[in-house]
């Protein structure tokens, strides 16, 4: 069976090398970019199974990234967990209408979150 691939988009390197971290250590693919731009050139070569987004993205926001992965076939399917340090129940309400399957708070709890992940790829083998 294929590694399941993870793509971490965020403009904080700490929290792309936490993830990575955490992720790695579930043997997963792990490919992460900075910014949007990075994002959607990455994306034209290789289709993740789970998308780790930053909601705060230099050159285009989180949540219009998901909005323009969302309208496109090829990336509609893509799990897309947003991550952020804003708790504000209007955000989340803003991530989800966008099209987001998921919202994680930060910090992160490093100790559900490979959990949490495989969760959200195992709904998606169902």
């Amino acid at each position: 069976m294929p590694k399941k691939t993870i793509l971490l988009i965020d403009h904080d390197p700490l929290s792309i090398k936490l993830e990575k971290i955490l992720l790695s250590m579930e043997s997963y693919e792990i490919h992460s970019v900075n910014d949007a731009l990075e994002a959607i050139k990455l994306l034209e070569s290789f289709t993740p199974d789970l998308i780790l987004m930053g909601m705060r993205l230099p050159g285009m926001s989180g949540l219009e990234l998901i909005r323009n992965l969302k309208s496109h076939s090829k990336y509609k399917n893509i799990i897309i967990i947003a991550v952020t340090a804003n708790a504000l129940e209007e955000e989340k309400e803003q991530a989800f209408a966008a099209g987001v399957d998921g919202y994680i708070t930060k910090p992160i709890d490093i100790t559900t979150l490979p959990n949490v992940i495989d969760s959200y790829l195992s709904k998606k083998n169902e």
